[in-house]
């Protein structure tokens, strides 16, 4: 017998739901019902996952407008992702309420107006991970609870009264924003499970996704009181285990086995099925002809147009990079990426890009597992004997580093706590640079040394967080509080103001400081600095000066560990770069040090500099452009630039797929723009199979691949040099002056004018400031200077001499 409980809505526990489409809630009065597939459940609770599209129908739903309570009890798979629990409305019309967790932190937030900008209530902000916040610190209780991991049972609840949320996890309060006269403004949607729904083209699809067990949901048309809140969850604790529950060998970011259950017939993530092409080509492999031999790499610039050479002969710079590892778990992913790697082989795609984890090898300075080293690297060729290898360092800290270098790690705020940054490169460290730099040498002169040197293309080196050379902990907050840092700091300070104190004082309009004494800013300083949009050189030199310091910490860290490589071998060094065009705007572009693209092309070492597609836009219709669409200024330094495209496709499967393609059609048609963009502007691009290898194994779509290899190779006969009459300009250094924060304005000035040109109809070349002092770089009949907020002399003497004809 169920107890009436005042107020109560709906329960739904989803205990009996398994192998039906449909049921009925504990109060008999609501149902839920699931379109894609049967209800799955694990642990006697309802599985979310992709694909799941599972909705309570409102029709008998009383007025929730001026005060409500849900609670539900969840078990996250990984604790870095966003976790929609119950929503009701859809993505971009007023929502109702949006109740769920966004990492660490409940969230229950809701849009009561027509083209409402943010959230109401209390929401997070940030994309991924630990850069995910609250936007107020002051909503979050002191020592609250949160949902600190994945693999662990937690109730959470949220209350509203009139604009006021609370919310609560394991029945205590973590966090409160008190409003008045607000109300929740009703629809005629159905509520969705674990999914944020957006339409696009007239069909209901996932923004974003959980990935987790869900249980006991509750609804309540009245505002709990605190103590019912905690006497409900006292109530419902028994019923679930304490403690981590996670498999052996898996961890927090992988508690659930994958479950494709909701996905169609052409999901085949464990590559069940083999397509047509690929069978064909496992029949007759070829041989490998690079064996035992000694191959070079290197770009040939060619009057306005860029290519690239391998063992002397010309090579169409188009890529794949499985993922032959889990790099949130470590699991072993080989056989997917091998499968992966047949796949694009087939369809003429012959470079691989391999990924490697300094865990996986590394045990300590100058000690390595080179027989688990080699296992990754050689895994393309097993599936494809002739592959050119291009290899992935990442240059992150291994744990036997942090264990033995806790000082040298980078610490940085996150809001007002100051945190340790791990698994990253540490740019402020000169221990880590000496470190990394001889980690680097002994790969290289290991691989050049070894059976499958002949095959190796190249080294991509990965630094900073994300492989991206991003300062540790920019992405999160603000950087460079660890004791090494504060020393490279004085350093920089005693070369840049050369050993004077008195100029250093004189700049910082400060008596007392010294080399010795000079501190980093605290992030209320970085924030606060300039007036309006702009810092002023004089009062604002303190962050200024840090600013520099990022970049030319970040170059000098590049340029050591690209030099190693090239003293040990004869191929191509990449390396992420030129983000800062995208940046401008943006709050990370003052904290991430990545301004020094100048440097990075006029580095003899680094030969291919690769930037990511556009995160947002990139659907079809989409511009789809590159964050670095500086290809011109690449091919007049001798360089070639690469495009990353990581595409959700209509196969993909992940938390966040908001950019994921409706179907075969549309993917294709994605994949299509961004080749053409490597025709047109003389780059290459590589597929990032981030969270899948298995996102483009559909018939019609490696055909496609197929198709586009086949002009790739037969355009490097043409003449493909630019026919661009437009150049527009991008200065770097005039960024350093920016106030910190964003600013849509400015961000729409260079990142939205980006967008824009691809669209335009006349093609266009894009520049950085300095460039216009090149001999060798051509005419055009339009320049347009993007940001040209900071003129001196010299620049407007070479402005003039340049374009005055």
């Amino acid at each position: 017998m169920v107890l009436a409980e005042p107020g109560l809505v709906f329960h739904f526990d989803f205990s009996e739901a398994g192998g039906k489409r449909k049921i009925t809630d504990q109060t008999g009065g609501f149902s839920c019902q699931s379109e894609t597939a049967d209800f799955q459940v694990e642990q006697n609770a309802l599985r979310i996952a992709p694909g799941a599209k599972i909705s309570i129908p409102s029709e008998k739903l009383p007025d929730l407008s001026e005060e409500m309570t849900v609670s539900a009890w969840i078990f996250k798979s990984s604790t870095p992702d966003v976790a929609p629990i119950l929503m009701k409305g859809i993505h971009s019309e007023p929502v109702q309420f949006l109740f769920g967790v966004g990492w660490r932190y409940p969230v229950f937030c809701y849009k009561n107006i027509s083209r409402q900008p943010v959230w109401k209530g209390v929401s997070t902000e940030g994309f991924f991970g630990s850069s995910i916040r609250y936007p107020d610190a002051a909503w979050l209780k002191n020592e609250a609870a949160l949902v600190e991991t994945g693999g662990k049972w937690y109730q959470v609840a949220a209350v509203y009264r009139q604009g006021t949320v609370r919310l609560y996890v394991n029945g205590v309060l973590a966090a409160e924003r008190e409003q008045s006269g607000e109300k929740l403004l009703p629809n005629n949607e159905p509520f969705y499970l674990g999914m944020e729904p957006v339409k696009k083209d007239g069909r209901i699809e996932p923004y974003a996704t959980s990935n987790m067990l869900l249980s006991d949901l509750r609804l309540y048309g009245r505002a709990l009181s605190p103590e019912e809140i905690t006497s409900l969850y006292q109530r419902e604790r028994p019923d679930y285990p304490a403690g981590l529950r996670i498999p052996e060998g898996k961890n927090h970011t992988s508690a659930l086995a994958l479950c494709t259950k909701y996905l169609g017939p052409e999901y085949d993530p464990f590559f069940e099925r083999t397509l047509k092409r690929t069978a064909l080509y496992e029949k007759s492999l070829p041989e490998n002809p690079f064996v035992g031999r000694t191959t070079t790499a290197a770009i040939e610039v060619k009057k306005r147009s860029t290519g690239m050479l391998f063992d002397g002969k010309p090579e169409y710079p188009l890529a794949v990079m499985p993922q032959p590892l889990n790099f949130a778990t470590g699991e072993d992913l080989l056989r997917e990426a091998g499968e992966c790697v047949k796949d694009f082989s087939a369809a003429g795609v012959d470079i691989v890009l391999v990924s490697l984890i300094a865990d996986k090898f590394w045990l300590g300075e100058g000690k390595y597992d080179w027989e688990a080293f080699d296992r990754l690297c050689r895994y393309p060729l097993k599936n494809n004997p002739t592959a050119r290898i291009i290899i992935g360092i990442s240059l992150y800290t291994p744990s036997w580093f942090d264990a033995k270098y806790p000082d040298e790690l980078e610490k940085y705020y996150h809001g007002d706590t100051l945190r340790t940054m791990r698994r990253s490169g540490i740019m402020g460290s000169d221990v880590w640079l000496r470190i990394s730099q001889q980690m680097t040498r002994d790969i290289v002169r290991h691989v050049e040394a070894g059976e499958y040197s002949g095959n190796v293309l190249g080294y991509l080196l990965g630094g900073g967080q994300s492989a991206e050379w991003y300062w540790p902990g920019g992405l999160d907050g603000f950087p460079g509080y660890s004791t090494a840092t504060r020393g490279t700091f004085q350093d920089w300070l005693r070369k840049t103001y050369q050993n004077e104190e008195t100029r250093l004082q004189k700049a910082w309009d400060d008596p007392q400081v010294t080399f010795a004494t000079a501190e980093v800013p605290l992030p209320a300083e970085r924030k606060n600095a300039g007036n309006g949009f702009f810092l002023d050189a004089n009062n604002d030199a303190r962050e200024l000066d840090f600013r520099r310091f990022l970049n030319a910490a970040t170059a000098r860290h590049l340029a050591v560990s690209a030099r190693a490589v090239k003293e040990n071998s004869g191929k191509l060094v990449f390396a992420y770069h030129g983000y800062g065009a995208a940046s401008v705007g943006a709050r990370k572009l003052f904290t991430n040090g990545l301004l020094g693209l100048q440097t990075a092309f006029e580095n003899p070492d680094i030969d291919c500099i690769a930037g990511l597609i556009d995160y947002t836009r990139r659907r079809g219709g989409d511009a789809g452009v590159t964050v670095n669409p500086f290809s011109a200024s690449a091919r007049l330094h001798g360089k070639l630039l690469w495009e990353e495209h990581d595409n959700h496709t209509h196969l993909a499967i992940g938390p966040l797929i908001s950019s994921k393609t409706a179907d075969a059609k549309e993917t294709i048609a994605v994949i299509e723009r961004g080749f053409g963009m490597t025709l047109t502007k003389n780059t290459g691009m590589w597929w990032n199979l981030i969270f899948g290898n298995d996102w483009f194994h559909q018939e019609e779509v490696m055909d496609s691949v197929a198709a586009m290899s086949r002009i790739g190779r037969e355009s490097l006969k043409a003449d493909k040099s630019s026919v661009a009459e437009v150049a527009f300009i991008f200065d770097e250094a005039g960024t350093y002056y920016l106030k910190g924060g964003d600013n849509p304005f400015l961000r729409q000035q260079s990142w939205g004018v980006l967008q824009d040109a691809s669209r335009m109809g006349a093609p266009s070349d894009f520049y950085l400031l300095d460039d216009l002092k090149n001999p060798n770089m051509p005419n055009y009949k339009l320049y347009v200077f993007l940001n040209a907020w900071r003129m001196n002399a010299e620049s407007q003497d070479m402005i003039t001499r340049k374009i005055r004809k």
